[in-house]
């Protein structure tokens, strides 16, 4: 699935630190090329052993199962006025390797927000940035794996990879070139001023290192080393036979006008190196271990008031009158840094540890035995803490610590609502049936939190436009917290797109990362300007018993989702009916009425089961394209305007076309069937211009007491034996 990769010949030794890490990374759920070695032949003579890269491009993405987005390339810049590379702080320097399509090739808005955001934001604009704008988990394991391996090797002048997701709205660094594991006596080596911002805020720094804590306890060095034996193992007999092995060697004082001298090297070097390597590794484990260790605490009375120090690297829990509170000790910045690095690479400054101090207001409580009753553990590792009892210096401010419950809010929406500009909801919201939101033009809602809509037929809960020639923006259902999310009776009509968060939505009614949802007996009707009606994305959940009406392009569009899709109506959609990409998806009980182009389109890797569906006057009734599967039974397809079934490979990304395997296909007019040479099919029966008992299907029930009775009676009038 990748049409350009790289054949490495290692320049070090050291090589395998690379392989493993990639593996590593992977096994962790980060974005991470292909790295592994193989056999290199010019003109049939044995090169010897190379290493395959694969390139981080949009083919990476798609084989990762990502959407295409923006990836960018951070690897060299011209050094600014302070002699330190000017990469992190002109976004210019950034190489755009990726975009989500044609027309955003050019735009830079992502990459420039990223640098503006790391740069010149204040820490509070900081904090909204890392916890809107990235998987926390996924960024702080990213860092952890640096900080595991001692590297140094992603700093302020190049080795930086960035993805931009455009439907999560969420960065992600690829793994990439960790290359240098070290002993050194230090946290962290890699420098640049993302990760100096981390480091500066305690809370994001305690994160990261509980990531690191669990890698060592879950004794990924040792696993780290088994990899590397593993690999020297299986492929000993290629390493001995390549005479062509040498490794960069830096030797300034010896060779001053040559920056790498080459020296060849055998397969024991190379099993004396993995020693080293677990010597190195086995050095870092202990220095790390001594660090995550240092948490400290010093606390007394005075009068109504219980002051605590707390210092060190990690933060400090504290059990006290019942409640567990965390205290996070103070960072400071450090002209010159920790180590004396070349200002190119790690910038002129550091981040070092400091103390900060709390106050704990005994007021109405008997303070010594609350004193006496205080128990610390290091919030890292787990191991309790013993507290000094000694009078310190309020030498910097105090914060005051206040135990407050944990109180989850809900707004709870009903009524006729004019909505006149954009609402943004981050709490879990409850909308009464029979609500109505009379939309301005132009503005949206968005909904971060749990969405329960649950109107009734009577009383059904409607997004319109307060004036129809005047479309409305869209509403969002974005991010987990909206796991659980319920629309029920329902109504979309006369929205459109929008955009929040640097998130282009498609279309008025989207859901987005999300483990499930519901959608039922819902009507999405027609839609302005944006490519869908309906948009789900990285989401799983159910779409049941909805209409689906005048849609401008596509009527329901799912992305890199698992969705079951049944008893719904699709008519009239300007583009296909139903369009899934990279999906896993069940399909029953659909009809499915004057598409412009398909009923459904399979596409882009994705696997299907597609069952007891009627397609009536479609461009075309079924494609399956681009890697994708799918299992069919009892589909009734009527009278399509170019092909009832199309097999094909559209995206050469893709190197393979669609499958269909299915029993019982009717095809009647139009029974046109067309596979290409890079597709397949097995099928058991295709009857064709034969009309089945249409009353046998619970589709023919739901369209009883429909206005899309009339195209059914036809259909009987028109192919009755």
């Amino acid at each position: 699935m990748g049409k350009k990769f790289n054949l490495l010949n290692p320049p070090h030794i050291t090589y395998l630190r690379d392989y493993v890490y990639y593996k590593k990374a992977k096994e962790l759920g980060l974005i991470s090329p292909d790295f592994y070695p193989v056999r290199m032949y010019v003109n049939g003579e044995y090169m010897g052993v190379y290493m395959y890269l694969s390139q981080l491009d949009e083919s990476l993405l798609r084989k990762r199962k990502l959407m295409p987005g923006s990836v960018y390339s951070g690897d060299g810049a011209p050094n600014n006025k302070y002699g330190i590379s000017d990469l992190w702080f002109n976004q210019r320097y950034w190489v755009k390797a990726s975009a989500r399509n044609a027309e955003q090739k050019g735009d830079r808005t992502d990459i420039a927000f990223f640098i503006d955001s790391i740069i010149n934001s204040s820490e509070s604009e900081f904090e909204y940035f890392i916890d809107t704008y990235f998987d926390k988990k996924n960024m702080f394991t990213y860092l952890a794996l640096d900080r595991f391996y001692g590297s140094n090797h992603h700093d302020f002048s190049h080795n930086h990879k960035l993805y931009f997701d455009p439907y999560k709205g969420k960065y992600q660094f690829i793994a990439w070139d960790i290359r240098f594991w070290s002993g050194k006596g230090v946290k962290e080596l890699a420098k640049y001023p993302l990760s100096f911002r981390l480091r500066e805020n305690p809370y994001y720094d305690a994160e990261i290192d509980k990531i690191l804590y669990s890698l060592i306890s879950n004794n990924e060095y040792d696993s780290s080393i088994e990899e590397y034996a593993l690999m020297l193992k299986n492929h000993k007999n290629e390493l001995m036979s390549d005479k062509y092995k040498d490794t960069g060697t830096w030797l300034p004082k010896l060779f001053p006008t040559s920056f790498w001298y080459l020296t060849p090297y055998s397969y024991d070097d190379l099993f004396a190196q993995m020693v080293d390597e677990k010597r190195i590794l086995g050095v870092r484990k202990k220095v790390l271990l001594n660090i995550l260790d240092d948490a400290n605490i010093d606390s007394f009375i005075n009068g109504n008031f219980i002051y605590f120090k707390v210092y060190g690297n990690s933060p400090v829990n504290v059990i006290v009158n019942g409640s567990s509170i965390e205290l996070f000790p103070g960072r400071r910045w450090l002209n010159n840094g920790e180590l004396k690095y070349s200002l190119l690479a790690s910038g002129k400054n550091d981040v070092v540890n400091t103390h900060k101090l709390y106050a704990f207001d005994t007021v109405g409580l008997d303070s010594v035995s609350v004193f006496n009753s205080l128990e610390f553990t290091n919030t890292i590792t787990g191991k309790k803490i013993l507290s000094d009892n000694v009078i310190f210096d309020l030498d910097i401010p105090v914060t005051t610590l206040e135990v407050a419950p944990d109180i989850k809010e809900e707004v709870m929406l009903s009524g006729v609502n004019r909505v006149t500009n954009t609402l943004v909801f981050d709490e879990d919201v409850e909308i009464a049936p029979g609500t109505v939101f009379s939309m301005a033009k132009g503005v949206s809602i968005y909904f971060y939190g749990k969405v329960t809509a649950i109107g009734t037929r009577e009383n059904p809960v409607k997004f319109i436009a307060e004036d129809p020639q005047n479309p409305w923006g869209l509403v969002a259902v974005q991010g987990k917290a909206t796991t659980g999310s319920i629309f029920e009776h329902v109504e979309f009509e006369n929205g459109s797109t929008d955009t929040r968060n640097l998130i282009h939505y498609t279309s008025p009614f989207n859901i987005h990362d999300t483990d499930w949802f519901e959608v039922r007996n819902c009507k999405i009707g027609r839609n302005f300007v944006g490519d869908d009606a309906m948009h789900v994305a990285y989401a799983k959940g159910i779409i049941d018993g909805c209409e689906f009406y005048d849609a401008r392009s596509d009527a329901l569009d799912i992305d890199i989702s698992d969705v079951t899709v049944t008893n719904n109506i699709f008519y009239k959609a300007g583009n296909d009916g139903l369009d899934i990409m990279t999906t896993t998806m069940t399909a029953k009980n659909n009809v499915f009425i004057d598409a412009g182009d398909k009923g459904i389109s399979v596409g882009e890797w994705s696997e299907a089961s597609i069952t007891d569906s009627l397609f009536l006057r479609t461009g075309i009734g079924l494609e399956v394209k681009d890697k994708s599967k799918v299992k069919a039974n009892n589909l009734v397809i009527v009278d399509s305007k170019d092909k009832a079934i199309n097999l094909y490979n559209k995206n050469k990304r893709y190197d393979e076309g669609g499958f269909l395997n299915g029993d019982s296909i009717f095809l009647l007019g139009n029974t046109k069937f067309k596979a290409d040479k890079r597709s397949g099919q097995k099928i058991k029966h295709v009857i064709e211009n034969t009309l089945p008992d249409l009353k046998q299907y619970e589709w023919y029930e739901s369209l009883q007491n429909t206005t899309y009775k009339k195209f059914v009676d036809k259909v009987e009038v028109k192919y009755a034996q």
